[in-house]
């Protein structure tokens, strides 16, 4: 249910978490253990009031675009709207992000990818180089790579056949015309963006499914996300799960000799913090710890 609050959430998390836990599936236990991360994700989400947010504002948009209904983007000014440093997470996806692997880059959500929280969004933060004397038209950074390179890093570049540009996207120097890009507000979706090549009219950068980050001419309805939205960095502590908040608190406590009592790890300030600045909870109970 769409206004399901949160102890109804809860509620539904631990009866799905009674029915698929892989000691009552012996006979198909891979199975079982997929279908508890599938929840466990869902409930990362859900049960977070930041995540969640960010989550219907993305369904809404969907059903938005669904139903036909076109934007005026006339007033939009990207310039002014777009965060310095940013997160490109595709329309539909809130669990996903573009990210850099060496200079190659992908679309990855935290399952997709084996790296700490600060690992996976380190990879993850991007910013525009804006071109002077041109509207809207950008170079996107790596901020990883912000001392590499030439001229402030690497950007978001792609391959050229000839004189033909091909679909891999890879991050390189600036160099003309790979680099450069045009950015719009989206006419199907509220608060998106979108970037089309700008010596190649009408090639854009799309997330293609399960993980791929490419430049293409057409955008095939169904198969390809072409908006984004451009999620301020600064908000990445959102996606912070309870177990890599919890970590850290234990083994401080000396959780890696002996036992911790969860009234202890309850009473730590990082836990406090932790609680009401990322899941702006004020008082909790011991169901969230069990």
């Amino acid at each position: 249910r769409r206004d399901a609050d949160e102890s109804a959430i809860k509620r539904s998390y631990r009866k799905l978490v009674l029915l698929w836990h892989p000691d009552k599936h012996p006979v198909d236990r891979e199975s079982a253990e997929g279908r508890i991360r599938e929840i466990n994700s869902a409930y990362e989400t859900l049960g977070n009031p930041q995540r969640r947010a960010h989550y219907d504002q993305q369904l809404a948009a969907v059903e938005r675009h669904a139903s036909g209904a076109r934007l005026d983007t006339s007033g939009i000014q990207p310039r002014m709207s777009i965060p310095r440093e940013f997160m490109l997470c595709p329309m539909g996806y809130p669990d996903k992000f573009v990210r850099s692997v060496g200079n190659s880059l992908f679309v990855h959500s935290r399952e997709d990818a084996v790296a700490s929280h600060q690992d996976f969004f380190k990879e993850a933060k991007f910013s525009l180089w804006w071109c002077a004397q041109r509207n809207n038209m950008c170079h996107i950074r790596s901020q990883s790579t912000a001392q590499q390179g030439q001229r402030g890093g690497l950007h978001i570049s792609f391959r050229l056949s000839g004189k033909e540009p091909t679909p891999e996207t890879v991050l390189t120097p600036l160099e003309e015309p790979q680099t450069f890009f045009v950015v719009v507000a989206s006419p199907m979706y509220q608060g998106a963006f979108r970037f089309e090549a700008a010596f190649f009219p009408g090639r854009y950068l799309v997330f293609e499914p399960p993980t791929h980050w490419r430049l293409v001419s057409e955008i095939e309805a169904g198969r390809t996300v072409t908006d984004f939205m451009l999620v301020d960095y600064a908000c990445m502590y959102r996606y912070l799960t309870l177990e890599e908040a919890l970590t850290p608190v234990v083994q401080r406590l000396g959780g890696e000799r002996d036992f911790v009592s969860v009234e202890a790890i309850r009473a730590a300030e990082a836990t406090r913090r932790y609680f009401q600045e990322t899941l702006k909870k004020a008082v909790w109970s011991l169901e969230d710890f069990e």
